[in-house]
């Protein structure tokens, strides 16, 4: 009995301290090698690993030791091209442009990525739409119709706002 004890034990210890992936895919080929991952902290990276990349391919392990936060992924450092991913004890998978990961990383694996970057892309575009219409009030002379149009715009962003407070609570993406 004290056997099957210990080895459910084993068992169920390895599980929880599983380590996990983020797999990466770079959807048009570039003259990249390697790619470094950093975990930052405030102002700070600190250098967790780094991987080959074959045929536009990468893969890193976390350490057991791997907390919760942002980690970055560095792969040209001339041009300082990154993609930073939230990490919260889930495996992660993305496919992104190397010229352009800001605005083409798409998670295929992690619900809280997910949810960051589709709250990033529909409130930039609100935000966009709000900085030009503070723009048009400032360099107009009428005004009334700017600034109804802006408070439609800030309305929307503000219902967007809540929306993916309801959809991250509980997660590290509800804090961006």
């Amino acid at each position: 009995m004290f056997k099957k004890l210990l080895i459910v034990f084993v068992l169920l210890t390895s599980f929880v301290n599983a380590q996990h992936t983020i797999n990466g895919k770079m959807g048009t080929l570039g003259d990249y090698e390697w790619i470094i991952l950093y975990q930052l902290q405030g102002s700070k990276q600190n250098y967790i690993a780094n991987a080959d990349i074959t045929n536009g391919s990468f893969s890193f392990t976390l350490p057991e030791t791997a907390t919760s936060g942002v980690y970055r992924m560095v792969y040209d450092l001339e041009k300082q091209l990154f993609v930073d991913v939230i990490y919260n004890d889930e495996d992660i998978s993305l496919l992104f442009h190397p010229k352009y990961p800001k605005i083409s990383v798409e998670f295929k694996i992690s619900k809280e990525n997910q949810i960051y970057h589709q709250y990033l892309t529909k409130s930039l575009g609100f935000q966009r739409q709000l900085d030009s219409l503070q723009v048009a009030y400032f360099s107009s002379t009428t005004k009334d119709n700017i600034k109804t149009l802006y408070l439609q715009h800030y309305t929307d962003l503000k219902k967007v706002q809540e929306d993916f407070e309801l959809q991250s609570k509980g997660t590290m993406a509800y804090h961006f």
